[in-house]
């Protein structure tokens, strides 16, 4: 007899999961999103981020372009390329022409986790008295300029 109840004692206890098993899988899924999900989000940003310097990037090229067929820098983005958009979820796009040795393209971001990107052309003139442009960009999330003064920039057509 004795045997049999220790039999239906054990069956017994081995039909479900107690609340402490419940509980340690739950603990390591909760672990296991809290690592992946903000790695998730980083990866978004980033892509926004490749995006925008790309644009950029395609301005100054089309800037460099319009520079040696113009003999001046264009003033906006929309007669330099019109299929890059002006303004994107994320990112205003525009062109500072205050001297005429440099132009200074800008894609501020609207969201401070994301990075502006700038792009500058510029000319020169070489040892042979000849005029070369160059390029530089670049990214960052600090010196660049706000949401709202390129957006004042493109109100009073600075």
């Amino acid at each position: 007899m004795n045997i049999k109840m220790t039999y239906l004692y054990l069956t017994k206890q081995s039909k479900g999961f107690t609340l402490v098993e419940l509980l340690v899988v739950i603990i390591i899924i909760g672990i296991l999103g809290a690592i992946t999900v903000p790695t998730l989000f980083s990866k978004t940003f980033r892509a926004r981020e490749i995006e925008a310097k790309q644009y950029v990037a395609q301005l100054v090229r089309d800037q460099q372009i319009y520079r040696a067929s113009y003999g001046e820098y264009s003033k906006s983005v929309e007669e330099l390329n019109p299929s890059i958009p002006v303004e994107t979820e994320d990112y205003v796009y525009v062109i500072n022409n205050n001297n005429p040795q440099y132009s200074l393209i800008t894609g501020a971001s609207k969201d401070d986790r994301l990075a502006s990107v700038a792009g500058k052309v510029f000319s020169t003139i070489n040892s042979r008295g000849e005029s070369e442009l160059g390029a530089v960009i670049c990214a960052s999330l600090d010196g660049m300029p706000s949401m709202e003064s390129v957006k004042s920039n493109i109100v009073t057509g600075k």
